[in-house]
C-alpha cells in the first residue's frame, strides 16, 4: 500500500512540473541568464527569505489568537502551502496549512481556513493602498493593451480588477463584522434551527435528521469561523499585523528592485516595480496564471 502512495505522489509531482513548466521558453530564459549578475540575485534571495519569515510569523500571530502555534512548524507550514501554490493550479496550497493544522494541532478546518482568509485579507488591504500609490505615481497609457492569451491587459481591465477586489475586501469585512456580533450570530443560528420547522411536509423524523446532519454541523461551522476571526476584536494585535504586513510587501518589492540591478538593458525605478508587482498579483489572484511571468516582463519592458 505504501509503495502505491508513493508512485501516485511521484506521479503527481511530475505532472503538476510538466504543467509549470510546459510554457517555459527555457532557451530565452538560458540566453538571457547568462548576462545577469548574480552578486544582486543573490541579496535579492537573501531579502526574499527574510520576507518569508516575516510572513510566517504573520500568521504565527493570527494564529495565536484562537490556538499556540510555535514560530518553526508555522513556517513549516507556509512555506509546504506556498510551495503547492507555485506548483499546482487553482491555490490548492490555501488549503494545506489549515488541515496541517487540524493534523498536528486538532484545530479544526474552518477555524485554521479562517486564520488564511484573515492573512490574505491583510495582503489584500496592502495591495488595494499600493495600487492607489500605483495610480498617483505611474503613468500608464490609457491607451496601452496587450493580448496575452485570450485576455487583453489594459488600463480598463486594471481598473475593473482594483473595483471588484475592492468590492469583494468590503464584502468580506461585512461578513466577518456580522459573524462576530454575538447578536447577529444568534440570530443566524436560532434562523437555521427553525428552517427544519417550517418544512411542514417532512415527518417530525426526517426533521430531526436534518437538525442533527445539516442544521448543527452547519453551526459548529459558523462557531468555529467566528473563534477564527476573533482576532479583529484585538485592535492592538490588528496593528501588529498590519505594520508586519507593510514590512513584509516591502521587503518583497525591494527584492525585485534589487534584482533588476543585475540584469541587463532593464532600467525601472522602484515606484514602476511596485505598479509590476500589483499588476501581477491581481491577474494572479484572478486566476490568470499563464501571465504571472509574461505580463511581468512585458509591462517592465513597457515603462
Amino acid at each position: 500500500m505504501k509503495r502505491l502512495y508513493y508512485v501516485i505522489a511521484i506521479l503527481l509531482s511530475i505532472g503538476a512540473l510538466y504543467f509549470t513548466f510546459k510554457n517555459v521558453p527555457f532557451q530565452s530564459i538560458w540566453a538571457y541568464s547568462l548576462s545577469i549578475n548574480y552578486f544582486w540575485v543573490i541579496i535579492a534571495i537573501v531579502i526574499n527569505c527574510i520576507s518569508f519569515l516575516i510572513r510566517a510569523y504573520r500568521w504565527q500571530v493570527i494564529v495565536n489568537e484562537v490556538h499556540l502555534l510555535k514560530f518553526w512548524p508555522a513556517y513549516h507550514f507556509t512555506a509546504i502551502a506556498f510551495m503547492m501554490n507555485n506548483l499546482l493550479p487553482g491555490r490548492v496550497g490555501e488549503l494545506a496549512r489549515p488541515i496541517m493544522l487540524k493534523q498536528r494541532n486538532n484545530l479544526p478546518i474552518t477555524t485554521g481556513l479562517t486564520t488564511v482568509v484573515t492573512e490574505r485579507l491583510f495582503d489584500l488591504i496592502f495591495l488595494c493602498l499600493l495600487y492607489l500609490v500605483v495610480v498617483m505615481f505611474v503613468d500608464i497609457d490609457p491607451n496601452y493593451r496587450m493580448e496575452i492569451g485570450e485576455f487583453t491587459l489594459s488600463h480598463e481591465l486594471l481598473t475593473s480588477l482594483a473595483i471588484h477586489v475592492f468590492w469583494l475586501f468590503v464584502g468580506i469585512i461585512v461578513c466577518i463584522i456580522c459573524i462576530n456580533i454575538d447578536l447577529i450570530r444568534s440570530l443566524i443560528k436560532s434562523g437555521l434551527v427553525k428552517i427544519p420547522q417550517h418544512m411542514f411536509f417532512l415527518r417530525p423524523a426526517v426533521k430531526n435528521i436534518l437538525l442533527d446532519k445539516c442544521i448543527q454541523p452547519v453551526i459548529k461551522i459558523i462557531d468555529h469561523v467566528a473563534s477564527g476571526f476573533s482576532f479583529f476584536k484585538r485592535p492592538a494585535v490588528m496593528l501588529h499585523c498590519f505594520i508586519l504586513s507593510v514590512i513584509l510587501w516591502f521587503l518583497i518589492a525591494f527584492s525585485n528592485y534589487i534584482m533588476t540591478f543585475g540584469c541587463k538593458n532593464l532600467d525601472i525605478g522602484f515606484i514602476e516595480i511596485c505598479a509590476v508587482m500589483v499588476i501581477i498579483c491581481f491577474l494572479f489572484h484572478c486566476h490568470l496564471y499563464q501571465v504571472h511571468g509574461d505580463s511581468g516582463r512585458r509591462v517592465e519592458s513597457s515603462h
